[in-house]
């Protein structure tokens, strides 16, 4: 990719005019093998700045492609299918690839960002035309590393967005994988389902001037009241945190039906005081389930927010607390943990230990306690009635 280069005039750099900057407009455009070296030494969000930009349509594709000294490498908005395959992001003055409005079914793979001034890795379904419905887009085999600012992987919005398979190491100014609701999006809040699965975070969770201290994984609900459900970490290796090892901030909306499984935290804190492997702070709304993993420690600080930790994948089943049977209905009452799904089951004969969920009763909690009432109840013969989640 060094072999062809788009080198920028230092003399000619100051006017916007003037700078390496490549722009899709339409679909089937096919970037490859190529350098883009500017020489930017400000940001100002305002000026066209970025190394590679603009709508790609459908069909198209950028591969092997080398961006340095621009604001941010890549931003781009409006594209169904497009494949950015073994890129470099180096030293920019922002992110180094931003998926913004209108981005679907994209695939970011093979990449790496380092020396950035902002996320290495973003998918930011910003307000906007969209001529595609923001979701199903995924950031894969990717490395992110040093930037000066925020974090390697993060996902602002948008319908089922996968990080997956990524390397995130040395951010000592923010989180190495980041769900956050902090800035405004357009048609597509959090939606379907949130991965993070079979990462490695090392040596992140940095201080960020606007959050304090960030976790090496964080979630952050602090913009808008629908908050973030249907979150799957999985297969994380987070190690070596700054600070925590894994966070929920904020109070704005609530974490529902999350769930970590197999998430190993062996160790936290290497340069914050006070820290801890998995935290939930003060203003906190509901609940994140742990399976099959291993947490050196944790601590909860909200009254509205509860961890579980379950081994070798049992359901939590809580207790029935109240039951009112009639001829028309059994009325069942059973506690919860806000934020955690439920469901009843059902088996006519105990010694069987063939249990059956119930039509209608699943539910996610958003409080102490649910009720749910059988309509269909036996007219002959025994019932036997279990709480389970998930």
């Amino acid at each position: 990719m060094w072999y062809s280069a788009l080198i920028g005039s230092v003399a000619l750099y100051n006017t916007p005019s003037r700078r390496v900057n490549l722009n899709g407009t339409g679909s089937n455009i096919h970037l490859a093998d190529f350098a883009i070296t500017g020489f930017l030494n400000y940001r100002n969000d305002s000026e066209p700045n970025d190394g590679l930009g603009g709508s790609y349509g459908t069909g198209s594709s950028i591969a092997r492609i080398w961006v340095e000294h621009t604001k941010a490498a890549a931003w781009f908005y409006n594209s169904s299918g497009l494949v950015v395959d073994s890129c470099r992001f180096r030293n920019t003055i922002a992110d180094g690839i931003n998926l913004n409005r209108g981005m679907r079914n994209t695939i970011v793979t093979n990449c790496t960002a380092r020396g950035t001034g902002d996320d290495c890795f973003a998918i930011w379904p910003s307000s906007g035309t969209q001529n595609y419905a923001p979701g199903l887009n995924v950031i894969t085999h990717c490395t992110g590393q040093l930037p000066f600012l925020a974090n390697g992987g993060a996902i602002y919005g948008g319908t089922s967005n996968r990080i997956e398979d990524c390397l995130f190491q040395d951010l000592p100014y923010g989180c190495g994988i980041l769900f956050s609701t902090t800035f405004p999006v357009g048609t597509n809040v959090f939606a379907g389902t949130t991965i993070a699965q079979r990462s490695d975070l090392l040596r992140c969770g940095g201080y960020d001037e606007g959050y304090g201290w960030r976790a090496a994984l964080q979630v952050c609900l602090d913009s808008y009241a629908s908050g973030i459900s249907n979150v799957q970490l999985s297969s994380l290796n987070i190690s070596s945190s700054i600070s925590d090892g894994l966070s929920i901030i904020g109070g704005m909306g609530r974490l529902s039906n999350a769930v970590a499984a197999q998430v190993s935290i062996p160790n936290y804190g290497l340069g914050a005081s006070g820290s801890h492997g998995v935290w939930a702070s003060s203003e906190a709304v509901g609940g994140l389930m742990f399976s099959n993993s291993t947490v050196v420690e944790y601590r909860d600080d909200s009254a509205n927010f509860a961890f579980k930790f379950l081994t070798n994948g049992a359901p939590y089943a809580q207790s029935i607390q109240g039951i009112d049977v009639s001829f028309a209905s059994v009325r069942l009452t059973y506690s919860t943990i806000p934020g955690f799904p439920y469901h009843v089951e059902m088996t006519a004969n105990l010694s069987s230990g063939t249990w059956q969920p119930l039509a209608g009763s699943a539910t996610n909690a958003t409080g102490s306690g649910v009720t749910f009432i059988d309509l269909n109840p036996p007219r002959n013969g025994p019932r036997c009635y279990r709480i389970a989640s998930p």
